[in-house]
């Protein structure tokens, strides 16, 4: 039986293009990605979609979060290519996270999230926007020492950013090289090693 406007009962009209959800450990992700989705509306409303996560800092809860969000979404179609990716921190100076981040990966495969992991942090992909780069050689212990770094290449670190979320448009200014030098990144500390948890610096933002 068709209905008034000619679709078959139940079927569902092709969007122009798939949907991305991003879900992130924190506000930084959320206010990076929620200014870069700004540049991908469509008359049909948005194509990359931010999520501001409820609770902050912990890979389970992130996954688990998407998971919910992507059950409840009833626009939601991985057939016409929709997408939803957890960007989550190795941190691996704290052996109590190594656990919950296995797990959280683990439960993402299992419920079809893709998950990009940052090692140490988020933060590196956004130094990775400055413009001489980011040094193989060195590793960052923790995500403050990546946070120094940026607030010493970009003249900002992640808390002004958030105060300011604004200043995230003169970022993407930059995507291009972001993108170049995590590749670059990623070939030569990722390229030896199977596991990026093993590999700093180094992020799958890109």
């Amino acid at each position: 039986m068709r209905k008034p406007g000619g679709g078959r009962r139940g079927s569902r009209k092709r969007r122009q293009s798939p949907r991305v959800l991003v879900i992130g450990e924190g506000v930084t992700e959320y206010n990076y990605f929620a200014t870069f989705g700004q540049r991908f509306n469509r008359g049909h409303g948005p194509a990359l979609l931010a999520k501001r996560p409820h609770n902050t800092g912990n890979a389970g809860a992130i996954v688990e979060e998407a998971v919910r969000t992507v059950g409840r979404d009833v626009n939601f179609d991985r057939r016409q290519g929709d997408r939803c990716y957890c960007l989550l921190d190795v941190e691996s100076h704290d052996p109590s996270k190594q656990n919950v981040l296995s797990g959280a990966l683990k439960r993402a495969r299992q419920a079809g999230i893709h998950v990009l992991l940052s090692n140490p942090s988020f933060e590196l992909w956004l130094l990775c926007h400055r413009a001489d780069g980011v040094s193989p050689q060195g590793a960052f212990r923790t995500p403050g020492s990546v946070d120094r770094e940026l607030r010493n290449g970009l003249g900002i670190d992640k808390a002004g950013l958030n105060r300011q979320p604004r200043r995230y448009e003169s970022l993407l200014e930059h995507v291009p090289q972001a993108v170049c030098q995590a590749e670059e990144l990623h070939i030569q500390r990722h390229g030896g090693v199977q596991d990026i948890r093993q590999a700093n610096p180094c992020t799958e933002v890109y």
